[in-house]
């Protein structure tokens, strides 16, 4: 297996959940997770855990999980999506992700 990839535990550990908290948000965002499959076992990369953190903060901000979900609805569909730590430079009003061109 490519060293670049993980396990859904390595990445809800990475992330800074636990196993099952980590398996709940994939579920919940699994259309906007990329994932690689080898068999029955599932393999993530470093995007998702950059989609995951994202989704992350923005829980810890108080955002719910449906508040979440069509947040990264809308910008998929926009495809302006670019994922930043939330500590960065706020440019959109609610959220802060950078929209790009």
């Amino acid at each position: 297996m490519n060293p670049n990839f993980m396990t859904q535990k390595a990445l809800s550990n990475k992330v800074g959940w636990s196993e099952a908290n980590g398996r709940r948000w994939i579920k919940i965002f699994k259309q906007f997770i990329p994932v690689q499959y080898d068999g029955i076992n599932k393999y993530f990369n470093e995007e998702s855990f950059k989609v995951l953190s994202m989704i992350k903060e923005m829980s810890e901000y108080g955002y719910t999980s449906n508040e979440i979900l069509e947040y990264v609805k809308r910008m998929a569909y926009q495809r302006t999506l670019k994922f930043k730590r939330f500590d960065e430079k706020e440019t959109c009003g609610r959220h802060r992700c950078e929209n790009v061109s």
